[in-house]
């Protein structure tokens, strides 16, 4: 994620630690039924699993197979990582003006004060510099025009992951006008 992106490591053990914390993922027998069951529903009329299904939600997602002719539910899960906490901590400039950015600073005084005295100490980057790197997460609006860009239509079920999304209703607008099938 973004927070260990930030972390003053080489890149080799970056990926490892990375790649540990996505295989240290098994869930309980009690918790992998039900994701299973949940992954069966939104599925209903897919005929085949991943191995990614097998891996995680083991034993309970073998024992039933997908069944039907009929064509396979679109969906998309996604989780927009758009929360104060990600907002804040990305450090940079969603459009909001000095409101924004004086609301922002203070939850950083409050949430993250190692952020804050690490910056002190590090060369400042620019705002322009962490948006072109990848380092700050995509507001609703700029969600939108990818999902429409890779070819999503108007029907396209959105199952939304995460909490409150920073800016609220009206930051969601266009992702809700444009996509009204949206579960959050």
């Amino acid at each position: 994620g973004n927070r260990l992106g930030f972390d003053p490591l080489p890149f080799d053990v970056q990926r490892l630690r990375c790649k540990c914390n996505f295989h240290a993922l098994k869930f309980t027998p009690k918790i992998q039924e039900a994701g299973s069951l949940l992954v069966k529903r939104i599925r209903r009329f897919e005929k085949s699993k991943s191995r990614l299904d097998e891996a995680l939600l083991g034993e309970s997602m073998a024992k039933d197979s997908f069944k039907g002719d009929e064509e396979p539910l679109k969906y998309l899960a996604l989780h927009l990582r758009f929360e104060e906490d990600m907002v804040a901590y990305s450090l940079c400039d969603f459009g909001g003006g000095e409101t924004e950015r004086k609301e922002l600073q203070a939850y950083r005084e409050d949430h993250f004060p190692l952020l804050l005295k690490r910056l002190k100490k590090s060369k400042p980057v620019s705002t322009e510099e962490l948006r072109k790197t990848g380092k700050c997460p995509l507001t609703p609006e700029e969600a939108t025009l990818v999902l429409a860009g890779l070819g999503f239509k108007r029907g396209t079920y959105i199952y939304l992951a995460g909490s409150q999304i920073y800016g609220g209703s009206s930051r969601m607008l266009p992702l809700t006008t444009l996509y009204p099938n949206l579960v959050a």
